[in-house]
């Protein structure tokens, strides 16, 4: 499953199979409430040039938590440790 394709107003970010995806427009935010799926939130702090380090998920109902260790794609929530990119 994609994130909502208008987290952004270039658009397609964390769906590979969005029509303007590549764009090189900046990234305005255009809602105040978002929801990412795992790659999506992903591409997101890298397009405002982060480097993700770790990610953490959490929750995987109905199943026990520990499945999201396993399949960190499908957990609930989902945290991100990223660090700044340093501009050369």
């Amino acid at each position: 499953m994609f994130s909502l394709t208008n987290i952004c107003s270039s658009g397609g970010v964390g769906n590979p199979l969005a029509i303007h995806r590549g764009e090189t427009q900046s990234c305005k935010p255009m809602e105040h409430i978002r929801i990412f799926a795992y790659r999506g939130l992903i591409e997101y702090v890298e397009k405002f040039g982060f480097k993700v380090e770790s990610i953490l998920c959490s929750g995987y109902y109905p199943l026990p938590n520990w499945f999201a260790k396993i399949d960190p794609r499908h957990g609930h929530f989902i945290t991100i440790r990223a660090r700044k990119i340093a501009d050369v």
